[in-house]
């Protein structure tokens, strides 16, 4: 769907869909990360941070859709940083870990 303002065509994102959803959060030892990307994505990328931006993990992603599972039972308890990258697109969130 597209929406005529002020003389530019901006589209709308009819799906209802969440382009990434994870879950347990917050979590003792593993989370799942569920992605769902639109159109055709290439060289995506998740990547996970602790709080003093060190990557304690990346995933590269084959497909649009798809589930990651993240162990986290190695690593020490606090908010960690999740990063979907892909081409022009980036989201961000954050996961809690409790131990």
């Amino acid at each position: 769907m597209m929406e005529m303002l002020s003389g530019i065509i901006r589209r709308i994102n009819t799906t209802k869909e969440k382009i990434i959803k994870v879950y347990p959060n917050p979590s003792k030892d593993c989370v799942c990360l569920e992605y769902f990307l639109p159109g055709d994505k290439e060289d995506v990328i998740l990547s996970i941070k602790n709080i003093r931006c060190i990557e304690t993990t990346r995933f590269c992603l084959p497909d649009k859709k798809g589930i990651k599972v993240w162990d986290a039972r190695g690593l020490k308890p606090g908010v960690y940083i999740y990063t979907l990258k892909a081409a022009g697109f980036i989201k961000s969130g954050k996961i809690v870990i409790n131990k």
